[in-house]
């Protein structure tokens, strides 16, 4: 998934609201981050979102199972324009073994239980953007 957002900010101040949202919406954005630039404008993290899915076990029976999206997002800014890009999609389930076929997936979009995890990464993608827009409430 990729996004390419114009914007009248400056670099410096798009690169500080999105360290901003990264520490608003991870429990420690210190893990998240993996590298952040200021110079050159980038700044990559790894996040993972929780949900829940149908599952065929290998008996035919179908379950409710708890499941992770895992990715890795890269934020590249310039003046009044940034691009936040989501790769390494997978999502896994938090379960025993009988879904040891299904750990570390790949996210597809023509499976239709990951619909719903792309809407969520799109949510994402349209908050950083607001976020990453915000212009400064002391502005003089």
């Amino acid at each position: 998934m990729d996004s390419i957002v114009s914007s009248t900010l400056k670099k410096e101040f798009l690169y500080s609201n999105a360290l901003s949202w990264l520490s608003s919406n991870f429990k420690d954005s210190r893990n998240a981050i993996e590298t952040k630039d200021a110079e050159s404008g980038e700044i990559i993290f790894k996040g993972n979102l929780p949900d829940k899915v149908i599952v065929m076990l290998k008996s035919g029976k179908q379950t409710l199972a708890n499941t992770r999206l895992y990715f890795t997002g890269k934020i590249i800014i310039k003046d009044e324009k940034f691009r936040i890009i989501f790769t390494d999609l997978k999502y896994s389930y938090i379960t025993d073994t009988l879904y040891s076929d299904l750990l570390n997936r790949e996210l597809r979009k023509d499976d239709k239980y990951n619909e719903k995890n792309l809407a969520n990464l799109e949510s994402i993608v349209k908050d950083l953007s607001q976020a990453l827009n915000k212009k400064a409430d002391n502005d003089f």
